[in-house]
């Protein structure tokens, strides 16, 4: 539904991340309401200082643009609730 109504709207694919796909389709199309918790993501470009760190508590780290980077932040934030990889 919403891969359609955005390639209509923008004449092809429009050149957004996954990020600001979501949120358009989230409000624009399936017309869900928006609660914000600052305290759930930390993320480069929202004022957080320390989210390569993967440490603050956080539930959530962006972005995240090669896999060592991705790694070393899971391991940082202990694997959350994933599985840790068998050494």
């Amino acid at each position: 539904k919403c891969l359609t109504h955005f390639e209509a709207l923008c004449s092809g694919p429009c050149l957004w991340g996954e990020d600001m796909f979501l949120d358009q389709c989230f409000q624009r199309v399936l017309m869900v309401d928006r609660v914000n918790d600052w305290n759930l993501l930390s993320e480069a470009h929202c004022d957080s200082k320390d989210w390569k760190e993967c440490d603050n508590g956080a539930i959530a780290f962006h972005p995240f643009k090669t896999v060592s980077g991705y790694r070393d932040c899971l391991r940082n934030a202990n694997y959350g609730a994933l599985p840790k990889p068998e050494s």
